[in-house]
């Protein structure tokens, strides 16, 4: 779905993926990906919005034109994708199998329908800052779950809100103060206080 992949992206622009290999030193970015074979390219960070370690996986908005869809759709009853239906990727370049584009999947891999899923143990990694090319398996590719982020936004949010609104009730009705109630994670209340 279209709307899934802007969702993603939006999502990738406010947390520029940031790569820790096992020695945990900070890689920064621009990044490609080239095949363990041939070594062609077949993405960038740009194009890199997380990581799939159930399976193995580095999710992509976008890959480069050596990546070659394959026309016929398969499904697979046991594996790593068991009860799914997809296409597979091939590399331009060698003709080897590097990954998959998910279309119907149990719930469990539902946030990976429509994307890339490139086989991180197929792949190297350039690293522009360093000159050095890498195992994608020694990179950890993860980034905070959305749902961490969407709670600290919605809590700075309601804060410029609430600021916003005493400002505004202090010019009308001077003793007046709002105060926000949480309930839960989900739910708050404003109340309105007599300024003290």
């Amino acid at each position: 779905c279209c709307c899934w992949k802007c969702s993603l992206s939006a999502f990738r622009s406010l947390s520029a993926c940031v790569l820790v290999n096992t020695e945990h030193t900070i890689v920064e970015n621009p990044v490609t990906f080239h095949c363990g074979r041939c070594n062609t390219v077949w993405a960038d960070s740009r194009g890199i919005c997380g990581e799939a370690t159930s399976v193995n996986s580095l999710i992509c908005l976008e890959v480069t034109q050596d990546v070659t869809i394959n026309s016929e759709r398969e499904w697979s009853l046991d594996g790593l994708f068991s009860a799914c239906v997809y296409n597979t990727l091939q590399c331009a370049g060698c003709l080897c199998l590097m990954g998959v584009i998910l279309y119907s999947t149990p719930q469990h891999l539902s946030a990976l329908r429509n994307l890339f899923l490139l086989k991180k143990d197929e792949m190297y990694c350039y690293i522009f800052s360093t000159g050095q090319m890498v195992k994608a398996s020694t990179l950890n590719f993860s980034v905070a779950p959305l749902g961490e982020r969407v709670s600290e936004v919605r809590r700075q949010l309601f804060f410029f809100f609430t600021l916003h609104v005493n400002t505004l009730l202090l010019t009308i009705f001077p003793p007046i103060v709002v105060k926000p109630r949480f309930v839960s994670s989900h739910e708050c209340y404003i109340e309105l206080m007599p300024f003290q």
